[in-house]
């Protein structure tokens, strides 16, 4: 009599299939974390909620029959309605492409000031982690140092010294972009000039807790036998610091850097409600949202719609952040699985 199979065993796989929940043979690290991004569902929505944003604040200023910054003072602040979904303000300016205007200037200052404060942490901390002992602890002791200022008020201090119309700076504007464009030398092209100070301001502090992240990964990497090798090859630092070691330490870094962009631009946004920020006739939704709350008693709306939208900005930044955690560190995913 032949042997009778178990009724609880599980019948061998199918040739050419895999396990359930492994990724396919010869995968990238990059494709497996993509794969689990895709599975976290509050991730993607706000991902797309961010792209939808984006999108908006690019297409609704340009294609909108109003300009952000005509005004009709005779029709003046009315509620929204089918000709002004969104109302308009005081000053009878449609709040709708005033708000994405504002996106615009918004997420610019988020991303480009997370970009200078990626490039500069990334070299600060990855050249102290490498090189460690003498080097590596001056350099991190002027960031513990830099570290005591108050950040905040440290940009306030900035912006109140050195963004002056007719200073320095604002000349040195006015005659590096006024080879491009000839309006910069002119008063009127001073908010612009803000803005801009206020991208370099942001991201030239908002570097050191970056530089401490990227330190501490780099301290892990560097003694590993890739990093030997390279050294045996006769690879230079430069090399070894930016070919080898930052790309291995990629995934900490790219959670950060999303967490980086809703905090400059929650730091825009308070400037902008102090008056610091965004000067009119431009636009971000931190000014929309200090004359929103100037006129909150009789004006409700135009204080509503632009800190509803920064505030589900400003979720789904951190929600995808959290998602890109999760995606990069497969150890963390299979403990929450």
């Amino acid at each position: 009599m032949s042997a009778q199979p178990n009724a609880g065993a599980k019948p061998p796989p199918r040739v050419g299939s895999l396990p359930e929940g492994e990724p396919a043979r010869g995968a990238t690290l990059a494709s497996d974390a993509w794969r689990r991004l895709r599975k976290n569902r509050t991730a993607t929505a706000s991902a797309v909620v961010l792209l939808a944003l984006l999108v908006a604040s690019i297409l609704v200023p340009m294609v909108s029959s109003y300009r952000y910054d005509a005004t009709d003072l005779a029709l003046g602040a009315v509620p929204p309605s089918w000709a002004h979904w969104m109302g308009t303000d005081a000053m009878g300016r449609d709040l709708l492409v005033r708000l994405f205007f504002g996106g615009r200037i918004s997420f610019a200052v988020g991303l480009v000031a997370t970009v200078i404060s990626f490039t500069i942490g990334c070299s600060w901390g990855a050249t102290a982690g490498y090189f460690g002992k003498t080097v590596d602890a001056v350099m991190m002791r002027i960031v513990d140092v830099l570290y005591t200022f108050p950040f905040l008020i440290l940009v306030i201090v900035l912006q109140v010294f050195f963004a002056n119309q007719g200073g320095v700076l604002h000349r040195a504007f006015g005659s590096t972009v006024g080879v491009f464009i000839p309006e910069a030398r002119e008063p009127s092209y001073f908010p612009v000039f803000q803005i801009v100070f206020v991208f370099a301001a942001l991201g030239c502090i908002s570097w050191l807790t970056m530089a401490r992240i990227v330190r501490g990964q780099v301290l892990t990497l560097r003694e590993q036998p890739f990093i030997e090798a390279a050294r045996s090859l006769g690879v230079g630092h430069a090399a070894i610091i930016f070919r080898h070691l930052l790309p291995n330490a990629l995934g900490p870094i790219i959670v950060y850097t999303t967490l980086t962009v809703p905090e400059i631009m929650l730091t825009e946004a308070f400037l902008s409600f102090l008056g610091l920020g965004t000067q009119e006739p431009l636009s971000s939704w931190g000014s929309l949202a200090a004359a929103g709350a100037d006129a909150l008693d009789v004006h409700p709306w135009t204080l509503l719609f632009p800190a509803a939208t920064l505030a589900l900005t400003l979720f789904a930044f951190n929600h995808l952040g959290d998602g890109l955690r999760d995606a990069l560190d497969p150890q963390t995913h299979e403990g929450r699985s």
